[in-house]
């Protein structure tokens, strides 16, 4: 197993294949079209096999650096779009 140490702020609310941050709701978290409704440890677990190898957020970098570094990669998406609905509980619903 590698134990390569990196830095996971947001990664349960970053989108990235959308290159946006979500809102996140309990265990989900919702695209910012809301189209989509993802579970936030999958979105988190596929962030932190992204994020072993991005240049752009080093280890000790500070969380609010981070979010500036997320969202100017936000602002350079012209367009996108969220991947497959997935079913959401009526109590995360609610929330929306």
């Amino acid at each position: 197993m590698d134990k390569t140490r990196f830095i996971t702020n947001y990664t349960s609310q970053w989108l990235p294949g959308f290159s946006a941050f979500g809102k996140r709701i309990g265990e989900f978290i919702c695209c910012p079209l809301g189209r989509s409704v993802f579970v936030a440890d999958h979105i988190a677990a596929v962030n932190i096999r992204h994020r072993k190898n991005d240049t752009g957020i080093s280890r000790y970098l500070p969380y609010r650096q981070v979010r500036q570094v997320l969202e100017e990669r936000t602002r350079r998406v012209v367009s996108g779009q969220c991947g497959v609905i997935l079913a959401m509980p009526e109590t995360a619903q609610a929330g929306l």
